[in-house]
């Protein structure tokens, strides 16, 4: 019987985060896993090319930062009082991000949200979730 001892989450901070964050929450309660949540924020450097200053994408990126360590706090105190997790925060491509952070760490699955075809982020920056499931040399468990 396969181990899993370890579980990304990858969450946006959207409306599907606490649904997504509870199930991750559950099942590594009952896997007795460690759980790791990661937040990529979208690097703007695709963009360099339409004369955004770089001194601009820096700083949207560290306002994201910054907003993104506040809102984990809030689901650490909301959802883990009790349990290990480990907030893992990157800038990049996410896809690429996620993808590269199972690899490095050796996670055994990962809990990812779908979000629906009309989204204005999967307009611009593709699916994420697709890719990762494309990808993925674990199971993914897709929320909805």
């Amino acid at each position: 019987m396969a181990e899993i001892k370890k579980v990304l989450c990858a969450i946006d901070f959207g409306p599907m985060t606490s649904k997504i964050v509870d199930y991750a929450k559950t099942m590594c309660s009952c896997l007795n896993s460690k759980i790791y949540l990661i937040y990529v924020v979208h690097s703007l450097d695709a963009i360099a090319q339409f004369s955004v200053p770089k001194s601009y994408r820096e700083e949207y990126e560290k306002q994201m930062i910054d907003q993104a360590k506040a809102k984990a706090q809030e689901l650490k105190e909301k959802f883990f009082q009790d349990m290990d997790v480990e907030f893992v925060l990157k800038a990049g491509k996410p896809a690429k991000e996620i993808l590269s952070f199972m690899d490095s760490e050796k996670i055994d699955m990962v809990v990812i949200g779908a979000i629906n075809k009309e989204d204005i982020g999967e307009f611009l920056f593709g699916s994420v979730g697709e890719k990762v499931i494309k990808l993925s040399k674990v199971p993914v468990v897709v929320i909805k």
